[in-house]
């Protein structure tokens, strides 16, 4: 039985660049690669670092350097809530929603794109227009995804102020945590991935590769340990013999 695959996709769409479509792709890399990008790191550093089945290995980290390990932890906290709270605030210049409204209102001028696959099956091929889900429901379905998350938007928004923004103010302790952030992250990013795909059939991964890359450096640390105590250990024995 032969299997379907798609050997090429291409756009036969002839509009030109405009500002509508200039804009929507500077909100697409703000999320992807700017911010966004480290949004990620920071949530997946955070994750890392405050798992406890990591114990073992992030001993090493806080022992090396407990001022930095320590320091590390609040600053991660303090820049994913307080970037999050910016992508979730409507009346925010980048927040999520003011680009969902910035999409609907132009949506003839962004999404122009015209796609075909060339699809094999076998030895035979064809060439298949591509069709989108429904715009209106798309939209529909991600508002409501944000929607869903309104309690722990709150509750970042709540931290955020009472921890973070406002040094003036007593601080008051918010039930938060490190899971809570993956979700909501999890939802901002699926909704620009599904905009993404609908704008050129690209879809976005959530994190980028090195989100956790804070563990090739307990890694070395680990490494580094090791070595000195397999060093001390053989001039002990050195010592003995003489």
């Amino acid at each position: 039985m032969s299997i379907k695959s798609i050997v090429k996709t291409e756009n036969r769409d002839t509009t030109p660049m405009n500002e509508q479509k200039a804009r929507f792709e500077d909100y697409i890399k703000y999320y992807a690669r700017d911010n966004g990008a480290m949004v990620s790191i920071a949530i997946g550093v955070l994750d890392y670092l405050t798992d406890k089945t990591n114990e073992a290995h992030i001993k090493v980290l806080a022992e090396s350097s407990p001022a930095f390990y320590n320091i590390t932890i609040v600053s991660l906290w303090e820049f994913a809530v307080i970037e999050l709270d910016k992508m979730l605030t409507k009346k925010s210049r980048v927040s999520v929603w003011k680009l969902i409204n910035y999409v609907k209102a132009n949506r003839q001028q962004i999404f122009t794109g015209e796609f075909y696959d060339e699809i094999r099956n076998g030895n035979t091929s064809e060439i298949v227009k591509v069709t989108f889900p429904d715009f209106n429901e798309e939209i529909a379905e991600l508002e409501n995804q944000l929607n869903e998350k309104t309690e722990i938007i709150a509750t970042i928004k709540t931290y955020r102020n009472k921890r973070f923004a406002h040094f003036d103010k007593q601080k008051i302790e918010v039930g938060i945590s490190v899971d809570l952030l993956k979700e909501v992250w999890d939802t901002i990013m699926d909704v620009i991935s599904r905009l993404n795909v609908l704008y050129c059939r690209k879809a976005i991964a959530a994190n980028p590769i090195n989100y956790q890359d804070v563990k090739s450096l307990i890694c070395n640390l680990e490494e580094r340990k090791r070595l000195r105590k397999m060093f001390y250990a053989r001039v002990k024995t050195s010592g003995e013999k003489q």
